[in-house]
């Protein structure tokens, strides 16, 4: 008879979650240095001054995904991965949400109407996230109960 451990099918070994997770430190990093330069840079033409007020809170949410990750390499239990997760959607949500009431973004020189698309796509953003935070808390409920 096969035990519940043994026929679960596509877990992804440890090592392998490890180098994904340094991989994801290493890219929250390059995307803060880019971030914090792209008004300087002047290479993204529709984005305005007000894209200042967001940099505080998108580089609070780099760097906790950058701890996050860093703590899974430590520790990778289900549960602190699922804690992690929450915490990070969270906090994306609210960089959406500022982002979205903010509106760093000038598109007005372009004849298609881009700030109603992209505010639509920040919302839909904002409701996965919600979801799948719920769907992780569910996650954090049963790797605690089988814990």
């Amino acid at each position: 008879m096969t035990s519940p451990r043994q026929s679960r099918v596509n877990v992804t070994p440890v090592g392998v979650r490890r180098l994904g997770y340094l991989v994801a430190i290493a890219v929250s990093a390059g995307i803060v240095f880019v971030l914090n330069n792209l008004l300087a840079w002047d290479i993204v033409p529709f984005l305005t001054d007000d894209f200042d007020q967001l940099l505080p809170i998108i580089n609070a949410s780099l760097i906790a995904s950058i701890v996050v990750n860093f703590i899974w390499i430590l520790y990778d239990a289900a549960w602190i991965r699922s804690t992690g997760q929450i915490i990070l959607n969270v906090i994306s949500v609210a960089v959406l949400s500022l982002t979205l009431r903010v509106f760093p973004f000038d598109f007005s020189p372009y004849s298609f109407d881009w700030a109603s698309v992209s505010k639509v796509v920040i919302v839909f953003l904002i409701i996965v996230l919600v979801i799948a935070t719920i769907a992780e808390i569910v996650k954090l409920v049963t790797a605690i109960v089988n814990s």
